[in-house]
């Protein structure tokens, strides 16, 4: 079960064309109008690691029967600031299981894909399967990405808790005071003895901080390893004490339909007639989504579509009417087939904006039969569509403008705040000050220690002054400011937010 099953792909124009005409994909990102290099849905992430993740879903340990095996679910994700696959791009894929587990007389394999260009995790792709009627507790297992955890030290009683965790090893110990948030980055591995008792739990993983400066350091290690265990300590705290970072938050209300009027937008689709196209251009062969001989062999009641080809068909209206047809900004894709879709079959999708997580839309999405039976729902995460925020400049400002969000807002506050005590120590005034009073005078004192280093930050600020013939030269800002020089005064006669100075 811990095998690493790999597999080569190189991505073709004409697989491209043959996948997106077989799913339905007419999107103008992924239809060749001759276009120098021509780019492939997510869903094609499939077509280019099925070869890795068909030979990880049938582990040794298992005896498995190929008419007793349902595909469950199936997801995407892109990594933040990776492109999308296209033409040309060669994908090498390592698929292993992530876990093995038994519900009733039941087991459920779900395997992990990572594709990688020129050596670098580009997506992932994570399926699970259900083997009926098969349960070898011995095998069961899950390996898990834990969620990012942040642990806010509120004061020394949790300093002393910290310290004391047996499988935290600190790196620097004198970092945990009261104050101070840490990040968790966690891997765990499961070992199932029974439903109840786990045969070996072990987590591993970092504990980061991060600086004044913005810099990440490495404060600790988690270190945990126990058997035959009703739980597991460590995720345990990590649930009471801390927050998952990637948190979700609900939309009032339930959100909005995404769902477009049927009268002049469609949210429509009809199951193939045949399935023999989407298991030729997948690699799927199961006979019984092709053969309706094997398809009653396996009590089906006719062959089954590919969950691939209804989650492939679906996503379409996701990029459509979530992404505003631009397919990058669908980051994620996770979606559970709960229902079997027969040839022909008519299917009606919903869009429904739920929740924000970290700037993303997460969008429900839900595919209903014609009899309004559910075959598949999931969610979408999708990026905000890119927007810039022009300001005129001068002439823009007002007196006491952000004033009332800094006297209502701890947070507006905490930024203003900040300001002031940057330029107070630096240029020698509270930017707050001038916002609020507007005043048409401000004097800026050079004496001791402090104001003489006040002076020396004014007589470092220049600008480029460029010549008639191309040539350029550095002028200081504040020619009058010099090294005998005991004050400044800013002036304006309509104040000073109309100083160039302060705009």
């Amino acid at each position: 079960v811990s095998d690493m099953l790999q597999c080569t792909h190189t991505v073709s124009r004409a697989a491209i064309t043959e996948f997106c005409r077989t799913v339905g994909n007419y999107s103008s990102s992924h239809v060749d109008r001759g276009q120098p290099v021509l780019s492939a849905p997510m869903d094609f992430a499939i077509v280019v690691a099925w070869q890795a993740i068909i030979r990880a879903i049938f582990p040794k340990c298992v005896d498995g029967d190929l008419f007793q095996l349902v595909h469950l679910s199936n997801g995407y994700r892109l990594y933040d600031g990776c492109r999308g696959l296209q033409e040309g791009d060669t994908i090498h894929t390592k698929a292993s299981i992530s876990g093995l587990t038994i519900t009733g007389n039941n087991m459920k394999v779900e395997v992990q894909g990572e594709l990688e260009r020129d050596g670098e995790p580009i997506m992932s792709v994570r399926s699970a399967f259900l083997y009926r009627n098969t349960a070898p507790y011995d095998f069961a297992f899950e390996r898990t990405i834990d969620p990012l955890t942040q642990v806010t030290v509120q004061d020394r009683k949790d300093v002393t808790v910290l310290l004391s965790k047996a499988w935290i090893h600190w790196v620097d110990a004198d970092v945990v005071a009261p104050g101070v948030v840490l990040t968790f980055h966690t891997r765990t591995m499961t070992k199932y003895r029974s439903a109840k008792v786990l045969a070996h739990v072990q987590t591993t993983g970092s504990i980061t901080y991060e600086t004044d400066t913005k810099e990440i350091i490495e404060v600790g290690r988690v270190d945990f390893e126990a058997e035959d265990i009703a739980g597991n300590p460590v995720l345990d705290f990590l649930r009471r004490r801390g927050a998952p970072i990637e948190d979700q938050h609900p939309l009032p209300n339930g959100g909005y339909s995404l769902t477009p009027d049927q009268e002049m937008l469609s949210s429509l689709s009809t199951a193939p007639q045949t399935n023999s196209a989407y298991a030729q251009v997948s690699g799927d062969l199961n006979p019984i989504h092709v053969s309706p001989y094997f398809a009653a062999l396996a009590d089906l009641p006719d062959t089954i579509v590919h969950g691939m080809w209804t989650s492939a068909a679906v996503r379409t209206f996701v990029v459509q009417y979530a992404a505003g047809n631009q397919p990058n900004r669908v980051r994620r894709y996770n979606v559970n087939f709960v229902g079997m879709v027969l040839p022909g079959d008519r299917l009606e999708t919903k869009l429904q904006h739920i929740a924000m997580k970290n700037g993303r839309a997460v969008i429900k999405v839900r595919t209903s039969n014609a009899a309004g039976a559910v075959v598949l729902e999931g969610t979408a995460e999708v990026d905000p569509n890119p927007c810039a925020y022009v300001f005129t400049g001068q002439g823009s400002q007002t007196q006491g403008m952000g004033m009332e969000l800094y006297d209502t807002s701890p947070t507006a506050r905490a930024i203003w705040d900040r300001a002031d005590r940057h330029f107070q120590s630096t240029y020698g005034f509270e930017i707050s000050h001038i916002v609020r009073h507007n005043p048409k005078t401000k004097t800026i004192h050079f004496g001791g220690r402090v104001g003489g280093q006040i002076r020396a930050n004014y007589m470092k600020l220049v600008y480029k002054e460029v010549q008639p013939d191309g040539t350029s030269s550095l002028k200081r800002l504040f020619p009058s400011i010099h090294e005998g020089t005991q004050f400044y005064t800013f002036e304006h006669v309509e104040g000073l937010l109309s100083a160039t100075q302060f705009t």
